[in-house]
């Protein structure tokens, strides 16, 4: 066999190697010298000039395999002997796990030059696992098949050996997949994990950590004259995005649900110098400040209570909150003296808003000052 890389025409090599996995999978007899060409085919593509054609192999034996699974399936599904669909796929399972083997050894050399960008992984067998999963849970003869005590057995036991076995495997993907925002196999991989035991917490975590990083990018080292508006709408920013990534992939699971709560509030009552006193309580009330005054341009009613209306969901993360409320109420009162408020209307419903959140305790000295403005106000 030649090691220099020449020009190939891949059609024809891929037609004669093809014909060759075709027995291998199935456990065929192969001769040794159509072995060894093959062999020599698959490094022949790998090295191939003027660029190499792993990627078309690569995808090509995938597709390859991927037909053959389905048209297996279906077969056990049609012939299997009433009662014995779970005897039928077992046998072919070993037979399959016999030629994926020899298979391998077959694209050794791939597998060592490519797979390092690319590759065959466990997590791409365990995401079959899933739509195999999804498609047996609507054959109903399978259910037919087996009897009814059996099917949480069989289920807990191929959870065990296709995914429990390969936990670290699973979780060692969970961090790249946060880190790139791949949603979709980030929807499989918890669809794969949350059946399990201990399977959740390693992916809950990264989704925690990787939150908490970009909240704090988000906040960190803000300047300028509308820092207070950066910062909460910033965080706004990354609670809505992070919501709909929970919602999307995680169905709203509580873990993942939790994780958001705990990001939010790390980011919120971080400190930047842990000798100096957090920033948030007062970035918040100087932001409600700024539209609660009549100085809010280009903002109607409905706009502005929106904000406030958005603006307690980070309120409701500070640890600090009578910080807050002294920097708020010092704030009120400027507005009400110096008659600034965009309108008594909105004062009491940021009020009311607060109330709800934190009770009525909280709020009683801002009811009381923005009470007694009115009633001067009547009187006069």
């Amino acid at each position: 066999m030649s090691l220099k890389p020449e020009k190939v025409d891949f059609d024809v090599i891929w037609t004669r190697l093809r014909h060759t996995i075709a027995s291998v999978i199935i456990l065929s007899k192969v001769d040794r010298q159509e072995w060894n060409e093959r062999f020599s085919d698959v490094y022949k593509l790998c090295v191939a000039c003027p660029e190499p054609l792993c990627d078309r192999l690569y995808n090509e034996t995938r597709a390859f395999l991927n037909e053959h699974v389905i048209n297996l399936c279906k077969t056990i599904v049609a012939n299997a002997p009433n009662g014995e669909l779970l005897v039928a796929y077992h046998q072919q399972w070993l037979v399959y796990k016999d030629g994926v083997n020899y298979m391998n050894k077959l694209y050794w050399y791939l597998n060592t030059q490519h797979v390092k960008k690319q590759k065959y992984s466990e997590a791409d067998l365990s995401y079959g696992c899933v739509e195999v999963n999804e498609q047996l849970k609507k054959d109903t003869r399978s259910r037919k098949c087996l009897q009814s005590s059996c099917c949480s057995r069989v289920t807990s036991e191929c959870e065990s050996r296709m995914i429990a076995d390969h936990l670290q495997f699973l979780h060692s993907q969970c961090k790249a997949m946060v880190l790139q925002n791949r949603r979709r196999d980030l929807q499989n991989m918890y669809k794969l994990l949350k059946p399990v035991e201990a399977g959740l917490p390693t992916l809950v975590k990264e989704v925690q950590e990787h939150i908490t990083q970009i909240g704090l990018n988000a906040v960190t080292s803000l300047d300028g004259e509308n820092i207070a508006q950066a910062f909460v709408e910033n965080i706004l920013d990354v609670h809505k995005e992070n919501s709909q990534l929970i919602k999307d992939v995680f169905h709203c699971d509580q873990q993942f649900v939790g994780a958001l709560d705990k990001a939010c509030a790390l980011v919120i009552n971080h400190r930047s110098n842990p000798k100096q006193p957090c920033k948030s309580p007062e970035l918040l009330a100087r932001y409600c400040d700024s539209l609660l005054k009549k100085s809010s341009k280009g903002m109607n009613e409905t706009e502005i209570d929106e904000k406030l209306t958005q603006s307690v969901t980070v309120f409701k993360y500070i640890d600090d909150k009578d910080v807050f409320q002294k920097f708020y109420s010092k704030m009120l009162a400027k507005r009400l003296i110096h008659t600034q408020s965009v309108s008594m209307d909105a004062e009491e419903a940021m009020i009311n808003k607060l109330k709800q959140a934190c009770g009525h305790e909280f709020t009683s000295k801002l009811h009381r000052m923005f009470t007694d403005i009115k009633l001067s106000d009547d009187l006069n």
